[in-house]
């Protein structure tokens, strides 16, 4: 499925498609004419130029053949530009107040947009994705113009346990894309970082200034993208070991890495013997171990028995 180019001005204020009539008012027309105002308690922020839109949507998508799930899809502006590379959208959004401006949106002339109106915190990404049959016929890329809110909670919803998807493509925060590019030894290295490390690879994009969004954020956000690796080093079970050591290891900064494991292991002498059996110096800082260690660290760490359970 090739990209299309855009030519020409488009009702939304942006690149219309050729032989695309302008026949669809302006976003923030249709917004004032459904009497909505966007509630900043849901991270409500759009984007409303096409080009952008356009470019985000194709930095999201990196090739024909994958379809996606929007998150975040509001009202629907930036689904629109999915629906032209992907091969086919899942948008969810939890506001419903923007199924009046969404009805009015051209997404269905592809047919291959459908939307889900709902908590995207407690929605099963794999029921869905296996819903489709799409497990056989494409390979899924979870995506969007993340709300602030949930943007951290979302994250490790979908990097802790393990997914189906191959890829993710995240509008967020600056900060939080620095975080989840962050490198052991530098100040952002945390628990997003390691997870994120320990899944794929990451990327920024590009960055995107804030006076593009309506209503403008506080801060610049940064197109982000993690690409999944195919194969971990450690087993389900161990995975949810390294998800107690990196709770524990980054809860208090400041703490050495010894000292900040040792209510996870309760016996010092034992805490002290795996740590060195892993390569780990007790006085480290947890931002300065590197993520070979921690793999190293959970698989010897879930063969003991562990003193406190997840908090």
């Amino acid at each position: 499925m090739g990209r299309k180019e855009t030519q020409g001005i488009h009702p939304l204020g942006l690149t219309a498609f050729p032989g695309e009539p302008d026949r669809h008012p302006l976003v923030r027309r249709l917004l004032a004419s459904a009497g909505i105002s966007l509630k900043k308690r849901l991270g409500q922020h759009f984007i409303t130029d096409r080009n952008l839109l356009r470019r985000i949507a194709e930095l999201m998508i990196p090739a024909p053949g994958f379809s996606a799930v929007e998150v975040g899809a509001g009202a629907g502006t930036l689904t629109l530009e999915l629906s032209r590379v992907a091969r086919r959208v899942i948008a969810v959004e939890i506001d419903e107040r923007l199924k009046t401006v969404v009805e009015q949106m051209p997404l269905s002339e592809g047919g291959n947009v459908s939307w889900i109106w709902g908590d995207v915190l407690e929605i099963d990404f794999e029921k869905i994705i296996s819903g489709t049959g799409g497990r056989e016929e494409t390979r899924w890329i979870l995506c969007g113009n993340l709300p602030y809110y949930l943007t951290s909670e979302l994250l490790y919803k979908v990097l802790i346990p393990r997914t189906s998807f191959s890829r993710l493509a995240f509008l967020v925060q600056k900060e939080v894309a620095d975080r989840m590019a962050a490198s052991p030894g530098s100040r952002d290295f945390g628990r997003l970082s390691l997870w994120c490390s320990y899944r794929g690879t990451v990327k920024i994009l590009r960055r995107v200034p804030r006076q593009v969004f309506s209503p403008p954020p506080m801060v610049d956000s940064c197109l982000v993208a993690l690409d999944f690796h195919r194969s971990f080093p450690l087993d389900p079970s161990e995975e949810e070991t390294l998800d107690e050591i990196s709770r524990h290891a980054f809860a208090q900064r400041r703490k050495t890495i010894a000292n900040a494991l040792k209510g996870m292991f309760g016996d010092k002498q034992v805490l002290l013997n795996v740590l060195e059996e892993a390569g780990i110096r007790p006085d480290s800082r947890p931002e300065q171990v590197p993520l070979e260690a921690y793999v190293q660290l959970a698989g010897l760490s879930s063969r003991l028995p562990l003193s406190t359970p997840r908090e």
